[in-house]
Order: C-alpha cells, then structure tokens, then sequence
C-alpha cells in the first residue's frame, strides 16, 4: 500500500527548487510463496538502479531506492515532478536462509527471491 504523502497548498514562489522536498513512500509489494522460498515484487518505478540497496540487518530485509532529477542545466519555471525515495522493511523468518537472497531490477519491479533454508533431518538420539 503507498503511503499517502501529506502535500501543504502550492503557491508560485520565485524559486520553486529551494521549496521543494522530497517524498518518502513505502512501495506497493506482493509477496508469493513457493515451495522452495518466497518471491518480493516491489513497484518502484524511475528508480535509478545505482540507488537501489537490499541488505539485511537484525534479522530484517531492507529495501531502499530514489528517484531523482538532474537539474545542473537549467531553471525549473514548474516543477511538479518530485525527488522520490522508497523505503520498506520486512522481518525474516527463522527460515529463511539469508546467504540464498537474490534481487534483479526491471522495468520498474525490484523482484527478491528468499529461499528457505533446508530443513534438517530429526537426529534419534540412542539411550544407553
């Protein structure tokens, strides 16, 4: 679900760049599960791929992304279009193996793929 950002009423200023902020959203996601894993498609479109960043950190996987304008050019006379940052954290499972995750980025969709780690066989511990 995009967080809905909170815009105050525009007014023409005589430079529109100095007032504007940047935009935080929490990407649109689905999440499928497979019986190996499961498959992150994260809407995120216009994101530069150098500013794409997946990590994960206490035990959560991280996701972060900007979409931004080169301006070094020009004067804006209007400017509507705004400087967008992604963000999203999801919390990862006990099984969830963390060195299988992969992610490739196309057409706008950041897809991730977590497999699940193996499980390991029940060990009979013999009583003597």
């Amino acid at each position: 679900m995009w967080q809905e950002p909170r815009y105050q009423k525009e007014t023409v200023r005589e430079n529109p760049v100095e007032e504007v902020k940047k935009i935080t959203f929490r990407p649109a996601t689905d999440i499928y599960e497979m019986p190996d894993g499961f498959k992150l498609l994260l809407e995120m479109p216009s994101v530069d791929r150098e500013t794409l960043k997946v990590y994960i950190k206490d035990n959560q996987l991280h996701i972060e992304g900007e979409k931004k304008k080169d301006v070094s050019d020009g004067k804006f006379l209007l400017q509507e279009i705004r400087d967008v940052a992604y963000e999203r954290v999801f919390e990862l499972g006990d099984d969830i193996d963390a060195d299988s995750i992969s992610a490739r980025y196309e057409q706008g969709i950041l897809e991730i793929t977590l497999k699940k780690k193996e499980k390991e066989p029940v060990k009979e511990i013999k009583i003597q």
